[in-house]
């Protein structure tokens, strides 16, 4: 493999890791809540640390009594509307942060594919080369293109790019030395540089994006 595709292995492993993207809120507090099947009103015992986009994860909600992975487009004191209807009815349920309906691991890819059918998305792009600096080592940029579909005013507020993109900082950066496969180590990685949110007309009307580059310094393993 190419350069970029083992830089893309070992990023997209951190970012798809068992810490991954699963509380871009930054919140670990969880409550208890009830739902009916067919409902996506959610009553629960305290919505204090919950947002409006913010991803929620609802025990026992979803289909065979699943755990219900969905996002919150409304709340109302201790009332969450939800974007996805429960399947199972719930009582007393436990109700968490998790950001995996947000931006699954499968979404993760590299820039050169198309685009998912469904967003949101992360697309990864790189440029690299052998340093002169460091004999072995390898340094070069990478561009994380964060992308979410809005449509019909139901979807992720544009508030909650900055907040998966914050979540996104956070991994790379606690996770310095960490980022690795078999062929490469990932030593330092330090954000550049972040668009804007702005809309990419081009994709569909509805969806927005988020643009970050980071420089990174790499050793072959």
């Amino acid at each position: 493999m190419g350069l970029s595709q083992l830089t893309f292995e070992a990023i997209r492993m951190r970012l798809a890791g068992d810490a991954g993207l699963t509380t871009a809120s930054g919140s670990a507090a969880t409550t208890t809540g009830s739902i009916i099947a067919g409902s996506n009103t959610l009553t629960v015992a305290s919505a204090s640390s919950f947002s409006v986009g913010q991803g929620i994860k609802v025990a026992g909600a979803g289909t065979g009594g699943s755990s219900l992975l969905t996002w919150i487009t409304a709340k109302d004191s201790n009332t969450l509307t939800l974007y996805d209807k429960a399947v199972t009815a719930v009582t007393d349920a436990v109700v968490s942060h998790d950001d995996r309906a947000v931006v699954e691991a499968g979404n993760i890819l590299p820039h050169s594919v198309n685009f998912p059918a469904e967003f949101p998305a992360i697309l990864l792009t790189f440029e690299g080369s052998t340093a002169f600096n460091f004999p072995g080592s390898i340094s070069g940029y990478f561009w994380i293109a964060i992308y979410f579909n809005s449509d019909d005013s139901k979807g992720q507020p544009l508030t909650v790019i900055n907040m998966i993109t914050d979540r996104v900082f956070a991994l790379l950066h606690n996770h310095e030395n960490d980022m690795s496969n078999d062929s490469i180590r990932i030593d330092i990685c330090k954000e550049m540089f972040r668009s804007g949110i702005m809309p990419e007309s081009e994709i569909g009307e509805y969806v927005h994006s988020q643009t970050v580059r980071y420089e990174f310094m790499s050793h072959g393993l």
